[in-house]
């Protein structure tokens, strides 16, 4: 059976434009922002694309709201003896699922990753505690339930 993306059938004239819009991004390393309505298939469309890359890495979805600004940097970089999602998800991509409800803390946490990052999606950082640098290519995929004009109006 193909991916995920060939099983939807797109009858409606916006879905096929949402479907042909997507191609490019397959397999860039450029992250990904998703937002609309809860519910409107945004976690189908990460994994979809995902797994229609040819990424061999895991798939790892993180609510946003679980993020918390204590926690948030070992949880991605890890710690000095053990592993955190950036080295989990080598090769492979990261769903932030609704990141608008992360703290502003935790937001800034996250786009100093995307501008660390460079164009083909390599990351290079050190565990929390260790002073070896690690190297990773990943994918980050966002999506926020806000209206995204009136999220840049109000900075969430």
């Amino acid at each position: 059976m193909g991916n995920l993306l060939e099983q939807v059938i797109y009858n409606s004239e916006a879905m096929q434009q949402v479907r042909s819009k997507l191609g490019p991004y397959i397999e860039s390393a450029t992250p990904i922002l998703f937002w609309g309505e809860t519910g409107s298939g945004m976690g189908f469309y990460a994994r979809a694309i995902h797994e229609a890359s040819e990424r061999a890495g895991k798939f790892i979805q993180i609510p946003g709201f679980s993020l918390d600004k204590e926690t948030v940097k070992q949880q991605f970089l890890g710690l000095e003896e053990k592993s955190g999602w950036l080295e989990e998800a080598d090769g492979g991509t990261i769903f932030l699922k609704r990141v608008s409800e992360t703290p502003l803390a935790v937001q800034q946490t996250l786009l100093h990753l995307i501008g660390s990052q460079s164009v083909d999606g390599r990351l290079q950082f050190s565990r929390k505690g260790a002073t070896e640098t690690l190297e990773v290519n990943v994918r980050f995929i966002y999506s926020m339930a806000h209206n995204f004009n009136i999220a840049l109006q109000d900075d969430l």
